[in-house]
């Protein structure tokens, strides 16, 4: 039996349904395994004094252990600070009373950490104190964003070096784990997987029409942030005249694209979806003509 400790900060709550879920999924595929038993270790990062802000309100109100399709979830608080460097430090204290706690009932055998930063870091520190090896995941924005940050970057590179074992969601990603000084040789490509009984392949047209759209259509999902470079999609769309764009997520962003679209004048071919659940980004999917996937970071 191989007992896995998953450690995220990003993964799904009932307040944030759509914050990761493809950590959710990946991490219930990796449960269902025989031979394999997983706990997730979900950390909050509240800035001291906020936890009754209303972004933190959510947040400090999820219960600190729960059953979670399936999954036994801990959600730990941990003292965030602006500037994110001190994040890992802060995670990893915040953290080993807890992992003390698990694994006197549940001996873990490996740390899977699900994002670079601040999760690689403090999973490293953390994997040295237990005594247990640590894998690391990088899947885009960890790397690109974060790396971009010196005092942050010197941290992800350590880590990197330090850990065990390496994932990247593409062999793109991977040429730029290395080229920041990462080991290319302990570098594992890990795609991202689909639920195919929601995402297949559909008749175009059909589903079209069963969304009422006609013409081209571009569709992007992703939160409505800076970094995930929608802009450029509404900045685009000028340049097509009969495509519809589709915009799926929520974000902070979205009042800014809907008043950039309207100076480009093409709000009325840019629809905000919010955040809706699988089923409905699949027949939307379905539905486009082109996939687009921005980025700015």
């Amino acid at each position: 039996m191989l007992r896995v400790l998953t450690l995220s900060t990003l993964f799904p709550d009932t307040s944030r349904p759509t914050f990761g879920p493809f950590v959710e999924r990946q991490t219930c595929a990796l449960a269902a395994r025989s031979g394999v038993e997983v706990e997730v270790v979900a950390p909050l990062g509240i800035p001291p004094l906020f936890a009754r802000h209303p972004r933190y309100r959510p947040l400090a109100a999820l219960p600190e252990r729960e059953a979670w399709h399936g999954l036994t979830v801990h959600r730990p608080r941990f003292a965030h600070l602006p500037g994110n460097r001190f994040d890992p430090a802060l995670l990893a204290r915040a953290l080993r009373p807890l992992l003390r706690e698990i694994r006197a009932r549940f001996p873990f055998e490996v740390i899977d950490a699900e994002f670079f930063f601040p999760d690689g870091p403090a999973a490293i520190a953390l994997g040295r104190e237990f005594g247990v090896p640590v894998s690391i995941k990088a899947r885009g924005a960890d790397i690109h964003y974060w790396g971009g940050r010196a005092p942050i970057r010197r941290q992800i590179v350590a880590a990197g070096r330090a850990a065990d074992g390496l994932l990247a969601v593409s062999a793109a990603l991977k040429g730029d784990m290395a080229a920041l000084g990462m080991p290319a040789d302990r570098i594992a490509v890990h795609y991202t997987g689909i639920d195919r009984t929601l995402f297949n392949v559909r008749d175009r047209a059909e589903a079209k029409a069963a969304l009422g759209v006609a013409g081209p259509l571009i569709v992007s999902v992703g939160g409505l942030i800076e970094r995930k470079g929608q802009q450029l999609l509404i900045d685009a769309l000028g340049e097509l005249p009969d495509a519809t764009l589709v915009l799926i997520g929520k974000g902070e962003a979205r009042s800014r694209y809907e008043t950039r679209a309207k100076a480009a004048g093409v709000a009325d071919r840019v629809r905000f979806s919010g955040a809706v659940p699988p089923a409905t980004i699949a027949g939307w999917l379905a539905a486009a003509d082109v996939m687009a996937l921005p980025s700015v970071s």
